[in-house]
């Protein structure tokens, strides 16, 4: 697994999106169905009339990303608006800290995390042994693959 690969370097200096985060640093992220990659965003500070105002923008794009203290959060008039009009939104993002390292832990024992709006209302993971579906709000540790997904250790 790696942060910002050659195929992306490309893309991210077309759209400007070229600030790889910091370890430790503050991100959000979301599966970018377009572009089939990780959207990695960090809050910036943006003048406005008033004074100033924290936005979250865009400052790269990855195939795959590991992040510590995740929260999952689902917002959900985004996802009221996928179910009533059946259009895509970005309404479900993983929050967390920018790990330091980037390599994946498949030796640890681990989770796979999903989204569907039309199926779930909050992220889940599959529990086998009782064949259902658990509601997951954060992980210690998680890791988001180039397929687009999501596997987390347990707090």
């Amino acid at each position: 697994m790696t942060t910002v690969t050659a195929t992306r370097t490309a893309q991210t200096a077309q759209t400007a999106h070229t600030r790889v985060p910091l370890p430790g640093e503050p991100v959000r992220i979301y599966r970018n169905l377009h572009a089939d990659c990780w959207s990695v965003q960090q809050r910036v500070r943006q003048e406005t009339t008033r004074g100033y105002r924290h936005v979250w923008r865009v400052v790269c794009h990855t195939d795959a990303a590991v992040l510590t203290n995740v929260a999952f959060k689902v917002y959900e008039r985004g996802r009221q608006q996928v179910l009533k009009t059946g259009h895509k939104n970005v309404h479900a993002y993983a929050y967390g800290v920018w790990a330091e390292d980037q390599t994946p832990e498949p030796e640890v024992p681990h989770f796979q995390v999903e989204y569907n709006p039309r199926r779930h209302r909050t992220f889940v993971a599959f529990r086998g042994e009782q064949q259902d579906f658990v509601a997951v709000h954060g992980c210690q540790r998680a890791w988001l693959d180039e397929h687009g997904n999501v596997y987390g250790t347990h707090r």
